[in-house]
């Protein structure tokens, strides 16, 4: 498809921003899943120094994330307005759903990124705040992760529309697209099927299970 828009000051840093947001998401998956090396000869010389890399990253990805919805700075929402007109269908749809998943979780993940993350607090009730924003009910442990699928969608249409100065990630196929739009309509269905109260309460039940060493 021909690209008709020019690339403007501020999709050129969101798009920046996204590239950087993947690659947070890439190093806090490698820890949550424990493909790092552990050992005296290693930086992570113990499981608990992994363990709490992993929480830090965790907070890195939400501020990340909000820093791609911030009005005072790189904002999705404002930066692709003006494109609308020109994208495909599945792009449109997309962008809308990302957009009503982000009024759902903003305000939590707002309270992580200012209280625990990029901007501290200067008071422990402020961190105190910011770590009971995980348990809030409208922020499913799986929605970042929904938005982020439903992003990689959304870029990969708009640059068939809008120039690019940037390479930030491989383009594949679009079969490949529609695969990762699929696992994104997945991660809605379950979260859909088993909301935050049913996923803690089956965490709990599965602590209270395991054998105490």
């Amino acid at each position: 498809m021909k690209q008709i828009i020019q690339e403007t000051e501020e999709i050129f840093l969101l798009r920046h921003r996204f590239g950087r947001i993947i690659e947070i998401w890439t190093a806090y998956n490698v820890f949550l899943k424990r493909e790092v090396k552990v050992g005296d000869e290693f930086t992570c010389y113990d499981p608990f120094v992994v363990e709490q890399t992993t929480h830090t990253l965790l907070i890195t990805y939400y501020s990340y994330l909000y820093s791609l919805f911030d009005p005072s700075g790189t904002d999705f929402i404002t930066a692709t307005e003006p494109t609308v007109d020109q994208l495909s269908e599945r792009a449109k749809v997309v962008r809308q759903e990302v957009l009503d998943h982000w009024d759902k979780i903003k305000e939590p993940i707002n309270k992580i990124r200012h209280n625990i993350g990029f901007h501290g607090g200067k008071k422990v009730k402020n961190s105190t705040s910011g770590y009971s924003a995980y348990l809030d009910k409208q922020l499913h442990p799986w929605s970042p992760d929904y938005i982020l699928q439903l992003l990689r969608v959304f870029f990969r249409d708009f640059d068939k529309v809008v120039s690019r100065t940037e390479n930030y990630y491989l383009h594949l196929a679009d079969e490949d697209t529609e695969r990762i739009y699929e696992i994104a309509k997945k991660m809605k269905k379950d979260m859909d099927e088993m909301p935050i109260e049913g996923l803690l309460k089956k965490f709990i039940e599965h602590l209270n299970n395991t054998p105490q060493k």
